[in-house]
């Protein structure tokens, strides 16, 4: 995330800032990261592609009920209501449900844009990344760290 970041900077105006829970990291599997990763991702896009931001913050973070990922930029914002036609807000929706979780945009017109995912700690939650970490013992491709 953070060379996503620094990467995307070199080539955008845009100032990105993130606070990353490092204990985040440590608390679930490859896969849940890489799903994370994709989100941001995909909202960085939507960001630098419609919102003509100049800063995005992005924070990963977890309380004792969840692990939540908030995105959020000072661009020109949009209508909540209105159908998009694009795939982009359906598809971090869906990779969000993946995991039981859920993404709300909070968003006006002249008012930038703030995506919130939460993911419910639950105990089939924890027993899921428990499970999957052991079976990812075996060294692989995938992102190593947030």
């Amino acid at each position: 995330i953070d060379n996503l970041a620094r990467e995307t900077m070199q080539v955008k105006p845009v100032s990105i800032y993130c606070s990353l829970d490092p204990q985040v990291e440590g608390m679930v599997n490859d896969k849940f990261k890489l799903n994370i990763f994709r989100i941001i991702q995909e909202q960085l896009n939507n960001t630098l592609k419609h919102a003509r931001a100049k800063k995005v913050m992005i924070s990963l973070s977890h309380d004792t009920r969840s692990i939540r990922l908030i995105v959020s930029d000072d661009g020109v914002g949009f209508d909540t209501t209105v159908k998009r036609k694009g795939i982009g807000l359906d598809n971090i929706r869906s990779r969000a449900a993946a995991y039981n979780g859920k993404a709300d945009f909070m968003s006006e017109p002249g008012d930038g844009c703030t995506l919130t995912v939460s993911f419910i700690l639950t105990d089939s939650f924890l027993k899921s990344m428990v499970s999957s970490l052991s079976k990812e013992s075996l060294p692989s491709a995938g992102i190593n760290s947030l």
